[in-house]
């Protein structure tokens, strides 16, 4: 979608099946490598819960993700899932199928090309 609009962009997910978001914190620094730009972040929970972390540590986490993250001068945008049909999930309600990811990507598309400024 951003090339079609004429970014020359790289775009990596460094996301990992089944990660919570203290995993997420703890790694963050291998996974954003030096000359990002713009993180989506997406922390879901239910793997948090599933491990018995509540909701504090999660924001706990999140925040601390979002600040060292500002702290390097990389922008971010949080992915949020609410409003997507249960028809834009795989079968277990959790994980998108790719209609789904369309309709996401197509939800920040605005928000990505604001946070990457006018094309040069």
């Amino acid at each position: 979608m951003l090339r079609a609009k004429g970014y020359d962009v790289r775009i990596a997910n460094a996301g990992i099946s089944g990660d919570t978001s203290a995993g997420m914190l703890s790694r963050l620094d291998s996974a954003v490598p030096d000359g990002t730009r713009i993180v989506l972040l997406h922390v879901s929970g239910s793997n948090d819960a599933r491990r018995g972390y509540g909701p504090q540590e999660r924001q706990a986490s999140t925040n601390a993700i979002v600040s060292r993250l500002h702290a390097r001068g990389i922008k971010v945008i949080m992915v949020n899932l609410g409003g997507i049909p249960s028809s834009d999930f795989q079968a277990d309600a959790i994980h998108l199928n790719s209609h789904g990811h369309a309709v996401v990507a197509a939800r920040l598309l605005p928000q990505v090309i604001a946070a990457l400024g006018r094309l040069r």
